[in-house]
């Protein structure tokens, strides 16, 4: 039996290349997906493999099946790799902006602002008319407030505005929230001409506060949740809640600490990255916006 599977592998890489011709560009993705949500998410990573194995080196397919297996990776680890070989090899490519963003999100996952904030400054000065941008616009107008930024995150914030659709009702819910200092002008209020202070007394950034690091997990224990969404109202986000639940979402309502804005609409916990980003997936075909979080402790 494993000598038939061994040779079913080894016939499996040959014939890829013409199964890709006879499919459209995105179907080996798509199934790649299914299989993730399906639970076979071993055989969905196998399948991006070979598509990275047989695409020309040096070729737009080449970053995109980088892109496509870094998204669905087992672990933070093999996801940053796949990405930081994008931005290196091909930084010129319109995936370049998705890594800078997807690397971003990693690095504010672990508390790494200032890193975060350097791809995120890359993406949006790079690759501008992106559709990865009007999210990199997002995450760092926050980590700019949260740096005491408080020009360049507005700026950034606004540009995130922008650029949104009429119906991206709940990102823009999570812009104009994040934006609320820039609105108070408390993000251009000057500080007192004070000594920096020790950093066991500084505020953790927000993005800290709302996860908990994974190193702190149990092994086995989920790691990744989505997020389906931010308000100012609790009845706003239960109302969003129920419709997510209606069509079939394991959601929660939930906020770093009682009685403290935002409320969070999460779905699930998830053991990967992966798993959550094809949820994530699935959303956004439904025109709702969405993205992946580290969850937060029961």
């Amino acid at each position: 039996m494993r000598r038939s599977l061994l040779l079913l592998g080894l016939l499996w890489v040959p014939s890829f290349a013409a199964a890709q011709a006879a499919l459209p560009p995105d179907a080996l993705f798509t199934r790649a997906q299914r299989l993730v949500n399906e639970g076979a998410g071993a055989e969905a990573r196998a399948l991006l493999d070979s598509l990275v194995r047989v695409t020309p080196d040096g070729t737009e397919s080449r970053a995109l099946a980088l892109l496509w297996r870094g998204q669905l990776a087992a672990d933070v680890a093999s996801a940053q790799l796949d990405f930081s070989r994008i931005i290196v090899e091909y930084p010129l490519s319109p995936r370049a902006a998705d890594a800078l963003l997807g690397l971003a999100q990693f690095e504010v996952a672990r508390g790494d602002a200032a890193a975060a904030r350097r791809h995120l400054d890359r993406l949006v000065l790079e690759h501008p008319a992106s559709t990865a941008a009007t999210e990199g616009y997002f995450w760092l107008g926050r980590a700019r407030l949260e740096a005491g930024d408080g020009r360049g995150g507005c700026a950034a914030l606004d540009s995130a505005l922008s650029r949104l659709r009429p119906q991206d009702v709940e990102r823009r819910n999570m812009v104009e929230f994040a934006a609320q200092p820039c609105r108070s002008g408390a993000a251009f209020a000057t500080p007192p001409a004070t000594t920096t202070p020790p950093a066991t007394t500084a505020a953790p950034p927000a993005t800290t506060r709302e996860t908990t690091s994974a190193t702190t997990r149990p092994p086995s224990g989920p790691q990744w949740a989505v997020q389906a969404g931010a308000f100012g109202a609790k009845s706003d986000a239960d109302r969003h809640a129920a419709r997510l639940k209606a069509k079939g979402y394991d959601v929660r309502v939930w906020n770093a600490t009682p009685n403290r804005l935002p409320w969070r609409v999460r779905i699930g916990r998830y053991a990967t990255r992966a798993e959550a980003t094809a949820i994530v997936n699935r959303l956004k075909r439904d025109g709702l916006e969405a993205f992946v979080v580290e969850a937060e402790a029961r």
